[in-house]
């Protein structure tokens, strides 16, 4: 492989395990908010 591919291996393989992490990140962030809410919402029930 010449250096133009090499490089260009690297600077994909960057993008996409990058965009993999963020997905990931979001996912989990969104996952933890919804935990919360159903936590607040049985409580409500409880209450009432």
């Amino acid at each position: 492989m010449t250096g133009t591919s090499i490089l260009f291996f690297i600077i994909g393989a960057t993008v996409l395990w990058g965009g993999f992490i963020a997905s990931l990140t979001i996912l989990l962030r969104n996952e933890k908010k919804l935990d919360v809410e159903l936590r607040k919402d049985e409580n409500l029930e409880c209450d009432a």
